[in-house]
């Protein structure tokens, strides 16, 4: 052990490294970020650029396209069929006034009174979350819109034969019916 000459003196500290910003490794985008990568708990992370895996929005990945909704969430035709009847059993039982009462309000849920008896909701296909009042409005209005158009309700019964059970109207709104 080398020994200094001055016992009251101390050796030389060697100079200090810089120190480098902490580095987080990459979140995946759509997934929820956990606290400590910049953004709070729950934000989903949203990469504008971020490329979708291969085979993104076919009904084998699981996904409609540019989408975070499954497919294997999504409402059958059946059950489609099931709410468009229920739903106008119900508008002629509550005499229309009573169903557009009970309409308004389940719209704030991202549902009508069909679909909430069924266990059917409306979703946003961007985010994947439950449609807002407005959201819900609009889209109504659309499908109300559209279907008087000459053909515009043949079109959209048409439409919802396609792959993911999708009328025009959700195409249009970028709506989807999911299972609750």
């Amino acid at each position: 052990m080398v020994t200094p000459s001055d016992p009251f003196e101390t050796p030389p500290e060697a100079p200090a490294a810089p120190i480098a910003p902490q580095q987080y490794p990459p979140v995946p985008s759509g997934y929820p970020s956990p606290a400590g990568y910049g953004a709070p708990a729950g934000f989903l992370v949203q990469d504008p650029y971020a490329q979708p895996p291969v085979g993104y929005g076919t009904p084998a990945s699981g996904h409609l396209p540019n989408s975070p909704v499954p497919t294997a969430a999504l409402a059958s035709l059946g059950a489609r069929f099931g709410a468009f009847l229920l739903e106008f059993v119900l508008l002629v039982v509550t005499l229309g006034i009573g169903w557009f009462i009970w309409a308004m309000i389940m719209w704030t849920k991202g549902t009508t009174p069909a679909k909430n008896l069924l266990g059917l909701r409306v979703v946003d296909i961007s985010t994947g979350r439950p449609c807002t009042w407005g959201h819900m409005f609009v889209r109504n209005l659309c499908q109300a819109v559209f279907n008087f158009v000459p053909f515009g309700g043949l079109v959209d019964i048409v439409s919802i034969f396609s792959e993911n059970h999708l009328r025009f109207s959700d195409r249009w709104a970028r709506t989807a019916v999911v299972k609750a």
